[in-house]
């Protein structure tokens, strides 16, 4: 190159570059392309919620009361929301708009807020040694029309995409929220009324249900029509014949049934396990779905235990792994209802199986949807809740792995159909398409947060909110490595960084050779 002509180069490159950036933003202002680069998609929303906004049939405005400037780690919520909701705009420009608004620049604002729902959060600020309670607030109101929904406090950013999804399409199609009813009267956690942390998962069912106490005692008892989907869950006395009519009934009106099933229940205090029945096993198995009476254990691969300790004179709570809480991870990923769900704890739980030529489902199919790892065993007796009785393997145990959770699709016999307890009418079969679950655990259902929510969004039929939801399960359950593994594992990790800095040192010394 001449000294003329890079002259003349170093002269036009900052014009060209200058008429480049001009062009590239004016057709920025009416074209643009956003593209996630993440692994995961962690800044792209679910193709459900693309749909949900993409067929608006009217403006929608986000309006957001949030405190602004707030002090770490909540500084970045701010962030998450307003890119989240820059997201939901320009998948419709024309019909979402966003407004944000400080409650704390006036009383006309917080009075507002409140008025629709908001609900401040209590933040706990140091200030010069002092700790002081701050009034915060990061809520959220959806107007659509005349319809109003509310997401009273953002309380965290894992499933907030659902959140602003399941209101957005709620307040837009004015639905209902489905009924969940829970069978009480035997055992079973009152989750439509109990306190403490049963208060806290309902308030977590109620977000998208209505959860609804069924008594199923009277003399001629009958699941209310309200109810869209019916949970027995861990009744540990048994329910009655006319109990047992009003399920199967309940089940023939083509409504979706989930039985959590137990064949022992723990007493803590005496570190014993007794044997319950709920009295269900024979109609499940016409159904299509039978229960044995063994408890899986596994060595393996295994949950935490509460335990009472004595430490210093007093009692406290500790955790030990535990052979009787199988952690499970071999979930059937093609169905919906496991969508999501890495790992489940079933303690206490017992196989299930399919019966073959069930009565009741000569039309319908079972999905087996969970089964227990590969190093589980089936334990046909059990004694007390001490981890070391199942630490060493004992005779007679049947080698896993076995069905956990299972469902039954299609068109059901009545359990009734031949003959009805006290002459009561009996509907003897079922539409297509009805849907009974089976999980051989019910101890800790709702610890399994996630798969239980799951299974309500699959029992219902609600695909775009099972596409949705956060996984809400347990962490991975990591693997155990063999001991030849792990002793290579342990070999590359104290020998892969000397032999890199080696292979560079070579390739350098190497590369200065061949420039002499």
């Amino acid at each position: 190159m001449t000294p003329r002509d890079l002259r003349w180069n170093t002269a036009l490159t900052p014009l060209l570059v200058a008429a480049v950036v001009a062009l590239a933003l004016a057709v920025g202002e009416t074209h643009f392309v956003r593209a996630d680069l993440t692994r995961d998609g962690d800044f792209s929303l679910e193709p459900a919620t693309a749909d949900i906004l993409g067929r608006l049939p009217g403006p929608l405005t986000v309006r957001v009361y949030f405190t602004a400037d707030l002090e770490p780690p909540y500084h970045r919520i701010e962030g998450v929301v307003r890119d989240l909701l820059d997201e939901y705009r320009a998948r419709n420009p024309g019909r979402v708009r966003v407004e944000w608004i400080d409650p704390e620049l006036g009383l006309d604002r917080r009075d507002e807020a409140r008025r629709l729902g908001i609900v401040p959060a209590t933040l706990q600020v140091a200030d010069e040694g002092r700790r002081e309670s701050r009034e915060i607030w990061m809520g959220v109101v959806l107007l659509y029309e005349d319809r109003v929904e509310t997401l009273p406090t953002i309380r965290g950013l894992g499933d907030l995409e659902f959140q602003l999804t399941r209101r957005i399409r709620q307040v837009v199609e004015d639905r209902p929220r489905p009924v969940v009813g829970f069978v009480t009267g035997h055992g079973e956690p009152d989750v439509a009324g109990g306190e403490g942390p049963l208060a806290t998962i309902r308030a977590k069912i109620a977000e998208t249900y209505q959860p609804l106490g069924v008594d199923l005692s009277g003399e001629d008892p009958q699941v209310p029509d309200e109810v869209d989907v019916l949970v027995v869950l861990g009744a540990r006395a048994a329910l009655g014949e006319v109990e047992r009519l009003a399920l199967d009934q309940y089940l023939m009106s083509g409504r979706p049934l989930a039985v959590y099933r137990s064949n022992l229940t723990p007493d803590t205090g005496r570190r014993e396990l007794h044997r319950s029945s709920d009295n269900l096993g024979d109609q499940l198995a016409h159904y299509g779905l039978a229960m044995d009476t063994a408890i899986v254990a596994d060595r393996a691969s295994n949950g935490l235990m509460p335990v009472p300790v004595r430490r210093e004179g007093r009692t406290e709570t500790g955790y030990v792994n535990h052979p009787l809480i199988p952690l499970v991870t071999d979930l059937d990923r093609e169905q919906l209802i496991t969508r999501g769900v890495d790992t489940l704890a079933l303690p206490l739980a017992s196989p299930l199986r399919a019966v073959a030529g069930a009565p009741g489902c000569e039309s319908c199919r079972v999905l087996e949807l969970a089964y227990t790892g590969g190093d589980s065993v089936a334990l046909a007796e059990v004694g007390g809740l001490d981890a070391a009785e199942y630490a060493v393997p004992t005779p007679g145990e049947a080698p896993g792995p076995f069905l956990v959770i299972a469902a039954v699709e299609g068109r059901l016999r009545s359990f009734y159909a031949a003959a009805s307890p006290d002459g009561h009418p009996v509907v003897e079969g079922s539409p297509e398409g009805t849907r009974l679950l089976v999980v051989g655990s019910a101890d800790y259902a709702l610890k399994n947060l996630g798969f239980f929510l799951n299974a309500l969004d699959w029992l219902v039929l609600d695909a775009e909110l099972l596409a949705l939801r956060p996984d809400l399960s347990l962490p991975p359950a990591l693997e155990p490595m063999e001991a030849g593994q792990a002793h290579v594992v342990r070999l590359l990790n104290v020998l892969a960084v000397p032999a890199v800095l080696v292979t560079l040192f070579i390739t350098r010394g190497r590369r200065r050779r061949g420039g002499r």
